[in-house]
């Protein structure tokens, strides 16, 4: 197969292999439109996976309570959990 499948080199041949990348999402006006369609109140307690550089994360605590941020780095294989109260 071509693309971002690849077969699994015959352990499981009817799963395949997904190829992931990486986005940011940096657009402001997205963020506060995705955020704004959102049911999060200000007694939400949000974890967010993946947080990235923070933009939806800044975005999140303008409308929770509390915000927990999991970045794991694959590269640096660093775990990085951040708390923030909004």
């Amino acid at each position: 197969m071509s693309g971002k499948y690849k077969n699994n080199k015959g352990k499981f041949p009817c799963l395949q292999q997904i190829y992931c990348s990486q986005n940011f999402l940096t657009s402001r006006r997205l963020l506060e439109r995705t955020v704004g369609k959102s049911t999060i109140t200000k007694n939400d307690i949000v974890i967010e996976i993946g947080s990235g550089k923070g933009h939806l994360t800044e975005m999140l605590c303008s409308k929770a309570k509390y915000v927990y941020s999991v970045e794991c780095a694959k590269q640096k294989t660093i775990l990085n959990l951040s708390m923030y109260i909004c």
